[in-house]
């Protein structure tokens, strides 16, 4: 198995992981590379509440933070 790279977003620093993810999100929702192949996002303990609801139900796949 290989960990490829999907998608990049760059924001400022004064944005928080924890808000900036939406962006992430938004993007790979709209992207359409690879799509029905992405099952599982692994994110770190910066990316908790109800994020892990909103990817389940929004993009139908499951994050579990490490």
């Amino acid at each position: 198995m290989q960990d490829l790279l999907i998608n990049v977003v760059i924001h400022t620093s004064i944005i928080q992981d924890s808000k900036g993810v939406k962006y992430v999100l938004e993007k790979l929702n709209s992207s359409t590379y690879d799509k029905p192949n992405l099952k599982q996002i692994i994110a770190y303990s910066g990316y908790w509440g109800k994020l892990i609801k909103c990817v389940k139900e929004n993009l139908k796949m499951n994050m579990t933070v490490v």
